[in-house]
């Protein structure tokens, strides 16, 4: 037991004083450290430094024109570029098929230079010239890729112009090809900090803000889902 008038007392309390003063400087400098580092990787140009991230995008603001109205109300000319999240699932699928022609295409004419000799393949008609067979359904699939994206595009364009023109009905009922997110660049650091942080719908998971990923990246398949999710 240490009785309170005890010299001993204060050997505690230096000890105690000195532990802290060492640990709070040593904090001091670390945190030093990390707002450095923190302010260079945040002034690097890097698309994600500068790009935002907003899901559960209400049906009115579904279309570049009416959410970069609504945008432009806060951030003005700070407001590079505007890219929705798109449903393209069937185009996906005819890209895939696509890939896949493709590399047995590839495939067939390495073993022709190999061996000098042309591949069969088996169809409903009997053997057939693997080249020329997959050449034709890779022509066949790729003209299905270009009809399936000009019909997107004709599509996305065509709800631009209706929503430009304030057409109420493509403003309640957008494409199902949009998805109820974005992805949002701005032309400053400023301006791309501000949007995480204000708070855009006063509907609770409304357009929630979140920092951007590296394009590389992006988990595709989950952007557009809705926050309980």
């Amino acid at each position: 037991r240490v009785n309170s008038n005890d010299d001993r007392m204060f050997g505690s309390v230096i000890a105690s004083w000195l532990i802290n003063t060492i640990a709070m400087y040593l904090l001091y400098h670390e945190f030093e450290w990390f707002i450095a580092e923190r302010h260079q990787f945040m002034s690097r140009r890097t698309p994600q430094n500068y790009t935002v991230y907003i899901g559960g995008l209400p049906k009115n603001l579904m279309s570049k024109t009416a959410l970069g109205k609504f945008l432009r109300l806060l951030f003005k000319d700070e407001l590079l570029e505007i890219q929705l999240a798109r449903n393209v699932k069937r185009l996906e699928q005819l890209v895939k098929e696509k890939e896949k022609l493709q590399m047995q295409l590839d495939h067939d004419e390495a073993a022709l230079a190999q061996s000098g000799k042309r591949s069969q393949s088996l169809t409903l008609h009997g053997g057939v010239d693997s080249i020329s067979f997959h050449g034709t359904k890779l022509d066949e699939i790729t003209s299905k890729v270009n009809l399936e994206l000009d019909m997107l595009e004709k599509t996305w364009e065509e709800h631009e112009n209706k929503v430009a023109n304030n057409d109420k009905s493509a403003l309640e009922n957008p494409p199902e090809s949009i998805l109820d997110a974005a992805f949002v660049s701005f032309k400053t650091l400023q301006a791309a900090t501000t949007a995480l942080q204000v708070l855009h719908h006063r509907k609770p998971f409304s357009m929630l803000a979140q920092a951007a990923p590296r394009p590389d990246d992006v988990m595709w398949g989950n952007v557009g889902f809705t926050h309980w999710k």
